[in-house]
C-alpha cells in the first residue's frame, strides 16, 4: 500500500519499513506499470504509423492520456493535505501547510492544460514530459515534508521515466517526417 504519511514526517523516506518496491501492494504495481501502456503503445503506434495520418491520432491519444495522468498527479496532493497536515505544519513552517499543498495540486492540471491550448501538437509531447518531471522533482524534494514512501517515490521515479521517454520519443518521430 502506498504509504502517504508517516508518523514523523522528517523520517518518512527513512523509516525502518521495507523500502523500494516490495513496500507497495500488488494492485498498486500493477495499475501503475499498467497506466504506461498508454505511454509506450501510442510511442509504439507513432512509430509504426510514421509516415501516416495515423501518427497525429496517436499522438492526440497519448497526449490527451498524459494530460489526464498530469491532473491526477496533482490530486495526490489534494487527498495528502486532507490527512491532517496540522502536525507537519508545525514541524516544517508554510511549506507543508495544507493550503500550499492544495495550490501546488492544481499546478500539474493547469500545465497540462496549458500544454494542450498553448503550443503546436508535435511540441506539446515537450511539454507534457516536462509537467511529469517537474511533478516528480517537486515530490521528491517534498518527501520528508508529505510523507511519500520511499516506495512510492521510486515507482513514481519509474513511471515518470517511462511516460517521458514514451511522449518524447513520438514527439521527435513525428518531427523527423
Amino acid at each position: 500500500m502506498i504509504q502517504m504519511k508517516n508518523d514523523n514526517p522528517a523520517q518518512a523516506h527513512t523509516s525502518s519499513s521495507p523500502s523500494g518496491f516490495a513496500s507497495l501492494s500488488r494492485p498498486v504495481l500493477a495499475l501503475g506499470l499498467g497506466g504506461l501502456i498508454p505511454f509506450v503503445a501510442g510511442a509504439l503506434w507513432v512509430w509504426v504509423a510514421r509516415e501516416t495520418a495515423g501518427a497525429q491520432t496517436a499522438l492526440t491519444i497519448q497526449h490527451a492520456y498524459a494530460a489526464c495522468i498530469l491532473s491526477f498527479i496533482g490530486a495526490l496532493h489534494w487527498a495528502g493535505a486532507s490527512q491532517g497536515a496540522s502536525d507537519t505544519r508545525q514541524a516544517f513552517g508554510t511549506l507543508a501547510a495544507p493550503t500550499w499543498r492544495l495550490v501546488w495540486g492544481v499546478m500539474p492540471s493547469l500545465w497540462a492544460w496549458l500544454a494542450w491550448v498553448v503550443p503546436a501538437q508535435p511540441s506539446r509531447g515537450f511539454w507534457l514530459a516536462a509537467g511529469l518531471l517537474a511533478a516528480l522533482a517537486f515530490d521528491w524534494a517534498t518527501a520528508s515534508r508529505w510523507g511519500w514512501s520511499r516506495g512510492f517515490l521510486y515507482l513514481r521515479t519509474l513511471l515518470t521515466a517511462v511516460a517521458s521517454i514514451s511522449l518524447l520519443a513520438s514527439t521527435l518521430m513525428t518531427r523527423t517526417v
